[in-house]
């Protein structure tokens, strides 16, 4: 059964590696690009969350620590300032 038009498709896929069809399809396709301070801030969040989780598995494994410290120990200001240098 076709599909109604228009798709949307999803994905994080380069343009350049989409399939070779797609150019010959006549479709569009839309870029949203995200502002990479707000990336950034993003990541900051993640690794903050990563290191709590790491402390929780360092008895497994004591590298874990060394690496759940240095997630805790970045702060917003350091990270912006690494960002803008």
């Amino acid at each position: 059964e076709r599909q109604q038009r228009p798709r949307v498709v999803s994905s994080h896929a380069r343009a350049g590696r989409l399939p070779k069809t797609f150019e010959r399809s006549g479709a569009r396709l839309l870029i949203v690009d995200r502002d990479p301070r707000d990336a950034l801030v993003s990541t900051f969040f993640r690794l903050k969350r990563l290191g709590q989780k790491l402390r929780a598995l360092e008895c497994h494994d004591a590298r874990l620590g060394a690496a759940a410290d240095a997630c805790e120990k970045l702060t917003l200001e350091t990270v912006f300032d690494d960002f803008n240098a």
